[in-house]
């Protein structure tokens, strides 16, 4: 998991919080190329974060299907390899994930217990 991290554009922050993202501090928040704004939605950055390639397409294994990037995840103090999905992860901190991660939270619906 060794990539060539570099600091966000000024223009990639603009598109990241347009995106709904934020950061404490965005320049604490490293990607590697290739990376894909459109990708990275709703998510809350805090501390160190680097964040491996990440492209516009899906990864498969059986029949689960997740696409690449991070959506509605709270992210603290970690290292993300490359073309991972995080989806919908309330918090994650201190980690350092390899590389294709599939991790999706879903809710589960109540069960109607009346009669």
């Amino acid at each position: 998991m060794k990539y060539k991290y570099r600091s966000l554009s000024l223009e990639e922050i603009s598109q990241l919080t347009s995106n709904g993202n934020y950061a404490d501090d965005w320049s604490e928040v490293c990607v590697a190329d290739p990376f894909f704004v459109s990708a990275v939605r709703g998510n809350v950055f805090s501390g160190k974060v680097e964040i491996g390639p990440i492209e516009p397409k899906s990864i498969s294994d059986g029949d689960l299907s997740l696409p690449e990037g991070l959506t509605q995840c709270r992210v603290g103090n970690c290292r993300i390899g490359a073309h991972s999905a995080l989806h919908n992860v309330r918090v994650i901190y201190g980690y350092e994930i390899g590389d294709g991660l599939r991790f999706a939270c879903t809710r589960r619906a109540k069960k109607n217990n009346r009669r």
